[in-house]
């Protein structure tokens, strides 16, 4: 048979793999399943636009190293309900009241004792840093991610995670089950396909966490089932950019202008023989080395004709920006963040970072999170209901002013809002463990709030009330 599927990072020597890619259609008719049709720009997404592009390369990488820089917790939920109001409020920037009520309900919400990975890294290659960056790296990219889970099949720890890795998600294919109905609430997918040259991979589909952005472009053909590239609705810009930098290299090399020398007065013209020899001394002169070899002698005065057209009048830098600033908006980052001048000023660029992390890193976190807490996570049966949290509030751009957090809490410790042991969990200060600090104060004289409360008897004795 013609036919090789290997198991996943393990060599097998055979003739037989090597296939023509012309072996796709019979490949997949073979396995009676139909393959979806994918985007078939994502090669040149990773080669075209961030292998050779500066700008999509400079995004994307920075973006991808902010990313990985969020720090994380995994914790056990020990309050359901504080749990969900502490999930509205740490994927956004906030102001004092929300960054207040976030930490108390962050404290109410989850058992004190932070939980180590059971992983103490992905895989033998890489630590998490370096896979939370190649993770934001394919999504910006393609539009997808694909971690393959490796666990044993049998014994006592079968479907627990060994290991995880990130597969290049620009030769990922999705293979539908046969008669695949995907209207139905069974998933259609029954494996998925990495090629690498002449040879495919099988991995099936309860060893893939696949994330992606969301597609609308829904067929029949399953398109809708991998997820949609930011690149691929500026890809003229980044073709653009990239035919901009390939002409000014020729630009360069050619020595500028192009065109035809002739005799000054433009009435006699030369003869072969003449065009040849100054042609000749050209080509010499250009290659020269020499202090003086790029001077020359002629016997009759010379005149030169352009026939290209300056850069400066194609104006290709004006262009480029144009492609900067689209490419910015499709990934969601601010073109002030790649060193623009234009307007960068401390307040701004300060905005920038936030309005850049709460609208491209904070979506992109929850994407990720969803899929260690709904389809990793849950694979160590020991841990129990734990949940991973990456809380963008702790990045020092998001930090609010600490002045006006202390002045918000302060007012609301004086008017029974807050209790003083909240007013020390909202400043990241140790619990006390007092019951009195646990109690709601007014401001005159600090007194417990029952005990400042009007009754009738202490309203009949102010107004000397049934005298």
């Amino acid at each position: 048979m013609a036919l090789i599927i290997r198991n996943p990072f393990k060599m097998i020597n055979s003739q037989k793999t090597a296939m023509t890619n012309l072996f796709n259609e019979a490949f997949f008719s073979y396995l009676g399943g139909s393959y979806t049709k994918y985007d078939n720009n994502n090669i040149s997404y990773v080669q075209q636009a961030y292998n050779h592009n500066s700008d999509v390369y400079s995004l994307v990488s920075q973006i991808a190293r902010k990313f990985a820089s969020v720090p994380s917790i995994l914790k056990t939920v020990e309050d359901k309900k504080a749990f969900k109001s502490f999930e509205k409020l740490y994927t956004k920037s906030l102001g004092a009241a929300e960054l207040a009520n976030k930490r108390i309900y962050e404290k109410k919400a989850f058992n004190e004792i932070e939980i180590d990975d059971p992983l103490n890294k992905p895989n033998y290659y890489q630590n998490d840093t370096e896979f939370k960056e190649l993770w934001e790296t394919f999504m910006l990219l393609t539009g997808n991610a694909y971690q393959y889970i490796l666990s044993p099949k049998e014994g006592a720890n079968a479907g627990k995670p060994m290991q995880r890795f990130l597969l290049p998600a620009h030769l990922m294919q999705i293979v539908l089950k046969p008669e695949a109905k995907l209207l139905e609430l069974e998933s259609p997918i029954d494996y998925y396909i990495l090629t690498i040259g002449n040879v495919y991979i099988k991995f099936k589909e309860e060893d893939i966490i696949h994330s992606k952005y969301a597609n609308p472009n829904y067929d029949l053909s399953g398109s809708h089932l991998y997820g949609r590239s930011p690149l691929a609705a500026i890809l003229l810009d980044i073709q653009l950019q990239n035919v901009i930098n390939d002409n000014s290299i020729k630009t360069i090399k050619s020595g500028g202008s192009y065109g035809f020398i002739h005799a000054k007065d433009g009435q006699t013209p030369l003869t072969p023989d003449q065009a040849t020899d100054i042609k000749s001394r050209l080509i010499e002169m250009q290659a020269s080395e020499d202090n003086l070899g790029r001077i020359a002698g002629s016997s009759a005065p010379l005149g030169f004709t352009k026939v290209s057209v300056d850069t400066k009048d194609l104006q290709p830098l004006e262009f480029k920006k144009d492609a900067q600033k689209s490419i910015c908006n499709a990934l969601g980052w601010s073109d002030k963040l790649l060193n623009n001048d234009d307007g960068a000023k401390y307040d701004n660029m300060n905005a920038a970072w936030v309005q850049a992390i709460s609208n491209r890193i904070a979506p992109d976190l929850k994407i990720y999170e969803d899929a260690l807490n709904n389809s990793y996570y849950p694979r160590f049966k020991d841990l129990g209901n734990v949940k991973c949290i990456f809380d963008i509030s702790e990045l020092p751009e998001m930090q609010g002013d600490m002045k006006t957090l202390c002045e918000w809490l302060a007012i609301a410790l004086d008017n029974a809002a807050i209790t003083p042991e909240e007013f020390r969990v909202a400043l990241r200060y140790p619990e006390t463990g007092k019951s009195e600090m646990k109690q709601h104060f007014i401001k005159t004289g600090l007194i417990p709030l029952e005990d400042a409360l009007i009754s009738d008897l202490s309203i009949s004795k102010a107004f000397n009330l049934g005298a």
